[in-house]
């Protein structure tokens, strides 16, 4: 999982990771900023308080965003370590955008995770035709990326991780959040990820996280 830093104090994930149910004081986690290496370098941060989405459903993953705030100020450098620019409320993801996912989870399904930072980029696709691809519904908070072959897609383990619309004209926006999707990779079945620039969704950003 690698979570976005979206101010100095709170990064951003998904729910589906957060071990909803349990008492936000019960949860803690140790962040890594500034290293491309998930078990070395960089400067580690304590979280303080996990802040899950209130409208968070467990069954079809909606609303699947939470937010962790650290005990210290993240320290941002503008270089290994910066906050990501976020996706404005109403953006639409239109079908064929460019969406560069990165993270430390499994390389193939099943498999083993990686200690090395990864990206790979995937497109992504209609509602209409992720919903027939996949045999479920997908909300208008969600969006589907992925290539039709297969062989390129989010996996397990990098849930909570960000979804950045590539060569954009901010500079790499996080337009989404990893959370679900079929196996890893399979042909004509892309991943599912967290719309952020959902209303409900960016308004919850904005009133907990000031961004």
């Amino acid at each position: 999982m690698k979570p976005s830093v979206v101010r100095d104090e709170d990064t951003l994930r998904a729910c589906s990771l957060s071990f909803v149910g349990i008492r936000e004081s019960m949860v803690k986690a140790i962040i890594r900023a500034g290293s491309s290496d998930a078990d070395s370098g960089g400067t580690q941060y304590t979280s303080s308080t996990l802040l899950l989405h209130p409208l968070y459903n467990s069954k079809n993953y909606d609303h699947d965003a939470a937010l962790i705030r650290t005990t210290r100020r993240i320290r941002l450098d503008g270089k290994t370590v910066k906050a990501i620019p976020l996706a404005d409320d109403g953006c639409d993801v239109s079908s064929g955008t460019n969406v560069l996912v990165s993270g430390w989870g499994a390389t193939s399904e099943n498999g083993e995770v990686s200690s090395d930072l990864m990206s790979v980029q995937v497109q992504s696709v209609s509602q209409d035709v992720c919903q027939q691809q996949l045999g479920y519904s997908v909300t208008d908070c969600q969006f589907c990326a992925g290539v039709p072959e297969g062989g390129k897609d989010s996996c397990q383990g990098d849930s909570g991780g960000p979804a950045v619309q590539a060569a954009s004209s901010r500079g790499g926006a996080q337009i989404g959040i990893v959370s679900n999707g079929i196996g890893c990779a399979r042909p004509g079945k892309p991943g599912v990820y967290t719309k952020i620039s959902c209303s409900t969704v960016r308004s919850w950003i904005k009133l907990t996280a000031g961004v």
